[in-house]
């Protein structure tokens, strides 16, 4: 099946990639001289990171807005790459798989990001928990949602395994790791 398929209520009569033209601009180029300029805005979009993303520019150079676009898909890509908890070999997937084992080396990104996570659960006094992953599968929030709660008794043995001060980033070393198994 197509991208437009996977997408619901995605309006497929309109292409991926248009342009909308504005009015021509007079542009003073010099002391005397009046230069007409026309912009047009571009965009594109593409799937990444499990959801729809769209970028826009206004632009007199349509060819380099492609260019410009497809190195930020390419860069969502990376990075989702890294962040995933849905591919398998993402750094976040074998930081998940090695709970209670092993620390596992991670990319400078990743650090970055559990560094902020680890702040914002302290902010909010674990209100945010990175280390929630012990309760996946319980809801579904992805193209799988079913509306459905679970039960208090399918929760409570799960809670202990979130514990955002359960990881550790080893910076010097390049690694992260989570104390307990199923974390």
């Amino acid at each position: 099946r197509g991208l437009r398929e996977l997408i619901p209520g995605r309006d497929t009569s309109r292409p991926r990639l248009s342009r909308v033209s504005l009015s021509p601009k007079r542009v003073r180029a010099g002391s005397h001289r009046r230069v007409r300029v026309r912009f047009t805005l571009s965009e594109r979009s593409r799937v990444s990171m499990g959801t729809e993303v769209r970028i826009s520019a206004w632009t007199t150079d349509e060819a380099a807005a492609v260019t410009a676009f497809d190195k930020a898909f390419n860069e969502f890509d990376r990075l989702d790459a890294l962040m995933s908890t849905w591919k398998a070999g993402s750094d976040i997937t074998r930081l998940n798989d090695a709970a209670g084992t092993v620390a596992v080396p991670v990319s400078v990104e990743v650090r970055e990001v559990l560094h902020a996570s680890q702040e914002v659960s302290e902010w909010t006094g674990g209100k945010f928990d990175v280390t929630f992953a012990a309760l996946s599968g319980l809801w579904k929030f992805d193209h799988d949602i079913d509306g459905h709660v679970p039960d208090r008794a399918e929760i409570a043995p799960r809670l202990p395994l979130i514990d955002y001060r359960a990881l550790t980033i080893d910076d010097r070393a390049g690694t992260a790791s989570l104390a307990r198994a199923g974390m």
